[in-house]
């Protein structure tokens, strides 16, 4: 078309394909972090070294290669920030760090990295036991490691804990801005997947309106209990009594009470009337059974000739 050979594009109505916008995969709980932080024996250098970065992941969101880049002069334990430099993009930024995660590098920085350190000085903040900087690869293996041996029913690595903290900050009420500059996201549509995660508000919007939510409120909607689902327990509630019939409920006289108040009295029930044949006679119709076939014909000439009709209680 620059050239002037074909007047139209003829991929113009061409459909581009669109990536699939998917969620992460697995996001642990805080319960799930403590059991992962469990995992390494403190009682030793190597393990103090590696709760000491399952702790900056975990408080900071960081990704594994700006870990590897980190410098001592990076952590400012005074204002509580780390410094990540040249991260995705090629752009710096601060980001906060825990009170936690802070005690565990000063405890590192003072009793592990000495052992470690080999002439001239890195100056690397997490150094391996030959005394070099760390490789993403290795950082890769030794937290997978961690999350395995929990058991949690959960793979990841260093990125489940980024997509940990995220979520569970938007859960907490920080707002998304925050979050994406924590992250250190260009675009906010790539810190707004983590809302699409978080569910705990909309869960809990959806157990206060949804008639189905819960069991008690299903119940009491629909006047049963589903079979197999029991609901929390609760007082015993009094059984409501049957309401009287209406023959009952007829009022025929007041009286005066001895303080000026006027009570109403209510009707005795009436007295059972006799059937055509002799006996009580139940409410229904005024021709028992027994009539259609055990009566005497002259009987039941008698009442086919007259009207059926109700007795009951109000009469």
């Amino acid at each position: 078309m620059k050239q002037n050979v074909l007047s139209a594009n003829p991929a113009s109505e061409l459909e581009l394909p669109r990536l699939p916008a998917r969620l992460p995969r697995d996001v642990l709980t805080v319960a799930e972090v403590e059991r992962v932080m469990a995992q390494p024996d403190t009682r030793t250098a190597v393990g103090v070294w590696d709760r000491a970065i399952v702790e900056v992941l975990y408080s900071t969101g960081i990704r594994r290669s700006e870990v590897v880049a980190l410098r001592l002069s990076d952590v400012d334990g005074e204002r509580g920030t780390l410094m990540v430099r040249e991260g995705k993009g090629q752009k710096d930024r601060m980001v906060p760090v825990g009170e936690r995660a802070l005690s565990w590098v000063s405890r590192y920085l003072r009793d592990v990295r000495p052992e470690l350190v080999m002439p001239p000085d890195s100056g690397a903040l997490f150094l391996t036991t030959l005394g070099e900087a760390l490789t993403p690869d290795w950082l890769t293996q030794t937290v997978r490691r961690y999350v395995k041996e929990a058991e949690l029913g959960k793979s990841g690595a260093c990125h489940i804990f980024r997509h940990t903290m995220a979520t569970l900050m938007l859960e907490g009420g920080a707002d998304v801005r925050y979050i994406q500059e924590m992250l250190g996201h260009v675009h906010l549509d790539s810190t707004q997947v983590y809302t699409r995660v978080s569910i705990r508000k909309l869960k809990a919007i959806h157990d206060a309106t949804h008639p189905g939510a819960k069991l008690e409120r299903l119940a009491k909607t629909t006047g049963r209990r589903e079979q197999g689902a029991s609901a929390p327990a609760g007082p015993a509630e009094t059984p409501t009594p049957p309401e009287p019939s209406r023959a009952w409920r007829r009022v025929t006289a007041t009286s005066t009470t001895s303080d000026g108040r006027r009570r109403a009295t209510r009707a005795a029930p009436p007295p059972q009337r006799e059937s055509l044949l002799g006996g009580a006679h139940k409410p229904g119709l005024c021709a028992p059974p027994s009539v259609l076939g055990l009566a005497p014909p002259s009987t039941v000439g008698r009442l086919a000739s007259k009207p059926l009709r109700r007795w009951s209680l109000a009469r």
